[in-house]
């Protein structure tokens, strides 16, 4: 068991964190308590075998004494609408930032209505989020109301230029930003169509904007042939994740790209179109590329674009402790160990974005940290 000194608080919230992300615990009122590194656990589990399990884990957590478990076992009791609805009030008392004052919260046959205002979007996700945290909540609701308090046209094109500038797709040296009673206005010049979508995706990120206009012209930095252009966009569609290049057919002529074959998704659809438009000289996209919902990918290039994509992710510290398994019909299953669950996030997200991936059971454990 550790022993390194760490605060109570951070101690409670990893151990309560590697409790809830593990699949083979299914657990209600699970509370943590932790003084002076010494923690005491509360709640229910449904047998012995999960009550064990809390406390192996728990005790991975550095900073952890000493542990005392007192979860009982057996059938868990669906909680009541007041009892949830007390439940909900408090993690939504709990969550930084929110205006509880301004929220109201009423819940019926396990679903939760959300009324009220807030100030930002990110507000409004946050108070569902804490909803979805309380045990039993069959559902959310969400009619809160964003009312954005005021900002200054100097204030949104601020935040607009930095955004601009941290973007990646974008390069702003000839992008000119204005901001006229909270309507940005984007002239200048890019070097793509993609830059040119995704200056106006970011403007309207800001807090403020009630309007973008788009007055973006693409200019190449110089003609590119037809092959160059083939060329990259079919790299453009390797990198992607979303999207299966080896049933995609790539013309180019005369800058225009078309896009032939068959998808599994709409989603990968459009996804081949978004990689077609961040290539340099590309002038149009045409996409012919038929959908077929049914298209099923052979589970060894599943396998192998998963663990690249696991490989080319910064977020994932080690990827070779991940054992990556493909079942038929396209489902992953992730095991391992990873040092966050954080970490562990992004490793399902890297499979869920996997062209062909149609379900993912994420059982990767979170190392004490």
């Amino acid at each position: 068991m550790a022993t390194e000194t760490r605060p109570d608080a951070a101690i409670a919230q990893d151990v309560l964190e590697i409790l809830r992300y593990d699949r083979r615990i299914i657990a209600q009122g699970l509370t943590v308590d932790v003084t002076a590194g010494r923690v005491v656990l509360r709640g229910r589990v449904l047998t012995e075998r999960q009550r064990q399990l809390c406390t192996q884990l728990a005790e991975r957590i550095k900073g952890v004494k000493s542990l005392t478990n007192l979860l009982d076992t057996g059938p868990l009791r669906e909680p009541t609408d007041s009892e949830l609805e007390a439940a909900v009030r408090q993690a939504l008392a709990s969550a930084p930032d929110l205006p509880t004052d301004r929220i109201h919260a009423a819940v019926a046959h396990g679903i939760v209505y959300l009324t009220g205002l807030v100030g930002t979007f990110d507000q409004r996700a946050q108070a569902e989020e804490a909803c979805w945290s309380v045990e039993g909540v069959r559902g959310v609701v969400n009619d809160i109301i964003v009312e954005p308090a005021p900002r200054t046209d100097e204030e949104i094109a601020a935040d607009v230029r930095a955004t601009l500038a941290w973007d990646e797709r974008i390069d702003d040296t000839d992008l000119v930003v204005e901001v006229r009673d909270g309507v940005v206005i984007l002239s200048g010049s890019v070097p793509t169509h993609g830059a040119k979508t995704a200056a106006a995706e970011d403007a309207w990120r800001i807090k403020g904007v009630r309007q973008v206009i788009n007055n973006l012209e693409v200019k190449q930095a110089a003609p590119r042939s037809d092959q160059d252009i083939a060329a990259d966009v079919l790299n453009a569609l390797r990198n992607d994740p979303r999207v299966d290049e080896k049933r995609v057919i790539i013309h180019v002529a005369g800058g225009v790209v078309t896009l032939t074959g068959t998808v599994g998704s709409l989603v990968e659809k459009h996804a081949a179109s978004e990689d077609a438009w961040t290539v340099p000289g590309v002038v149009d996209v045409v996409n012919q590329l038929e959908v077929i919902p049914g298209l099923q990918r052979p589970a060894a290039e599943i396998l192998a674009d998963v663990r690249d994509a696991l490989t080319r992710d910064v977020r994932i510290s080690d990827p070779t402790r991940i054992s990556v398994i493909v079942e038929e019909g396209g489902h992953v299953i992730l095991r391992g160990k990873v040092s966050s669950p954080a970490e562990r996030e992004a490793a399902g997200d890297d499979a869920w974005f996997t062209a062909g991936v149609t379900r993912v059971t994420n059982e990767l454990v979170v190392e004490g940290w």
